[in-house]
């Protein structure tokens, strides 16, 4: 329902307003629908047709209600307007001039307007003051939740530093209670900050205070990985979706799952009677956990692919970006043209999965290197020797800043840190612009990470003197 432009109770600046919004936006409208039924619209088009529909039924059908009631209220509000000390500026002051009198009446008619206007959004505003402004959208609020986040891993990685110049990884036993920060090994020094400061800490103070390996003591480590690894299944269906809302609900689905993935591990060190936070591959769990870790990874992948099959944006054969909102597009036989001639056509299912594949690799390839680099690390930091000079040199190697730093890095670049990484992407529906952008700069960052990690751990041999 559109708005009365030509109601003579409007004034002229108010009217010329109307006039260019409603021409404004029932052109775009108008695009959306035309190239909607042409189904030539990329799956963010489709969602902004939508949002445009939504926005311009609604802000004319508030139009048409306030402008209803104020003409309702007219004479009411003249009456008040007498009565209180607003009077002199709401109502215009009489002028013999015919021309005057006319213009008075269009900016009675307009603070009128102004008035109820302010009236009618003031129930709003008033709910609206109690919710601080960062709080009021989307964006502000992923912006102070990733902030909070940042502040805390840094802060959690100060301590970290710290607690690591005054300890070694040697002859470490567990207190009493579950801290983050002692005992320490090379393996946990090296996981990613979401494994590390909240995974791992949940998983043991839960298990301290249910005591669930104890009392269900039946429950082994292996039943948990079989119960996460369908989880991952739930999840790639779930990630295979064209609603965000339901892709929203697999990235939690597979949070949850990486939590059993670390319950698994606590439960395995509560049978074993273990404290130390390190892989033990003489066992026949630690195989089955990495192949349906791996098996689980590649499921949800494939329900991204598929995501994409169905809502790929259009791509130029030049540039490989979103179809611009701003830019009308052209049907033609074989794709779409924008304004300034350039075609856009949808991406292959070759092209897409290629660029999947491109990154599911960097994921096994960054998973498997680390698992390789914190044993490497382990060996010269963790061994007893008998040697004391050789004890002290080892120390003074886990306390200098080369190794905090080799060690940060696969902090940033293991598996699970990309994986972290990716489940952001796919809540923030971005999943198109991560995959051209890690495409092949992954590569370069993991090969260089593994040199840099190889080089350093021969290094620190050299200065040990062990082989």
């Amino acid at each position: 329902m559109a708005v009365n432009l030509e109601d003579p109770t409007h004034s002229r600046n108010l009217r010329d307003f109307l006039l260019l919004y409603n021409v404004l936006t029932e052109q775009c409208f108008n695009s959306c629908v035309k190239r909607f039924h042409s189904k030539n619209l990329s799956r963010g088009e489709n969602d902004c047709a939508n949002l445009c529909t939504d926005r311009y039924v609604s802000f004319n059908q508030k139009l048409m209600m306030t402008f209803v009631e104020n003409q309702n209220k007219k004479n009411k509000d003249l009456e008040e307007a007498m009565k209180s000390s607003m009077a002199p500026t709401l109502l215009p002051q009489s002028r013999p001039s015919d021309e005057q009198s006319e213009s008075d009446s269009d900016k009675t008619s307009f603070s009128f307007v102004s008035s109820n206007k302010s009236r009618f959004v003031t129930k709003e505003s008033k709910m609206m003051t109690l919710i601080p402004q960062v709080l009021r959208n989307e964006r502000n609020l992923c912006c102070l939740f990733f902030l909070l986040l940042f502040s805390y891993y840094i802060t959690m990685d100060v301590i970290l530093y710290v607690t690591i110049q005054d300890t070694t990884f040697t002859d470490q036993t567990r207190g009493d209670s579950y801290s983050m920060f002692h005992p320490l090994s090379a393996k946990l020094v090296m996981s990613d900050h979401t494994n590390h400061y909240f995974m791992v800490p949940t998983t043991e103070i839960f298990d301290e205070l249910t005591r669930f390996s104890k009392v269900f003591f039946f429950v082994t480590p292996n039943m948990v990985t079989i119960t996460h690894f369908i989880l991952a299944l739930v999840a790639a269906k779930f990630v295979s979706s064209e609603n965000l809302k339901h892709r929203r609900i697999a990235v939690v689905i597979y949070e949850f799952r990486i939590w059993l993935d670390s319950l698994d591990g606590v439960i395995y060190r509560s049978h074993a009677h273990e404290t130390v936070y390190k892989s033990n591959k003489s066992t026949l769990g630690y195989y089955m956990d990495t192949t349906l870790d791996v098996l689980g990874g590649v499921a949800f992948n494939l329900g991204v692919v598929f995501f994409l099959f169905k809502g790929a944006p259009l791509i130029s054969k030049t540039q490989e970006y979103i179809l611009p909102f701003c830019k009308p597009a052209v049907p033609t036989e074989n794709g779409v043209t924008n304004g300034n001639g350039e075609k856009y056509t949808k991406p292959s299912k070759k092209f897409i999965f290629w660029k999947c594949w491109c990154f599911g690799f960097q994921i096994f390839m960054a998973s498997g290197s680390w698992d390789k680099r914190t044993e490497q690390m382990g060996e010269v930091l963790e061994t007893n020797l008998k040697n004391d000079a050789q004890t002290t040199l080892q120390t003074s190697m886990l306390h200098s800043f080369s190794t905090w730093l080799v060690m940060y890095m696969w902090r940033l670049c293991d598996g699970q840190s990309l994986f972290q990484v990716f489940l952001v992407v796919i809540f923030m529906d971005k999943v198109w612009e991560f995959l051209n952008f890690v495409q092949y700069i992954g590569y370069v960052i993991l090969i260089s990470v593994n040199v840099i990690t190889v080089v350093h751990v021969n290094h620190i041999k050299n200065v040990i003197g062990i082989k």
